[in-house]
């Protein structure tokens, strides 16, 4: 800084010009209609390749090249089905949620098993929907089959209750004994 106080204001207007200079440039540089007008199908480019990479676009695209070059089982069993097999898969295991994805699996491999040789895996395939649904084997669900006996045990009993006094037959009462009237007058 300048010794006296005139030297520091020149200073000081030399400095504030030249940030005024390096704003206009940084203004210039950023002018997206000035860059579309000047070269309209590289801004679309860096726009779309922004999009890209926002929307998760690299995995995507390596997931996509991994199914097509190297399936897994589960997804050689998927693409085994017709078409309307497999849009009715998708749509069974759209409820499942976070298991969607494995019961999507499971049901497209015992679907193309099951079209191999019916009356073999025809049991095996109901186990499995049985297991999907239900979930893994576990202390909530010992305590949900215990609930559910007993609720059956319950609603046999009142339902059986009603019925027994339906089936039994009515007790008449006692006939009173009627009067005989004797035929014989009394004079």
């Amino acid at each position: 800084m300048g010794e006296t106080l005139a030297e520091t204001r020149v200073e000081i207007e030399a400095r504030r010009t030249e940030l005024e200079g390096t704003a206009a440039q940084l203004r210039d540089a950023l002018d997206i209609r000035k860059r579309f007008q000047e070269n309209p199908a590289l801004v679309i480019g860096i726009g779309a390749g922004a999009v890209f990479l926002l929307a998760g676009g690299p995995f995507r695209v390596a997931g996509l090249v991994r199914r097509r070059f190297f399936p897994t089982d589960p997804e050689k069993a998927y693409d085994s089905l017709p078409k309307p097999m497999q849009s009715w898969v998708d749509h069974m295991t759209s409820s499942l949620g976070p298991r969607a994805a494995d019961a999507r699996h499971a049901l497209s491999e015992e679907l193309s098993l099951w079209r191999s040789n019916p009356r073999k895996y025809g049991k095996v395939s109901k186990k499995l929907a049985n297991q999907i649904a239900e979930g893994p084997p576990g202390p909530q669900r010992a305590a949900w089959k215990a609930f559910e006996a007993a609720a059956a045990i319950v609603t046999a009993a009142l339902a059986r209750r009603p019925a027994s006094r339906r089936s039994m037959p009515r007790a008449r009462p006692a006939a009173r004994p009627s009067r005989i009237r004797s035929t014989r007058r009394t004079m």
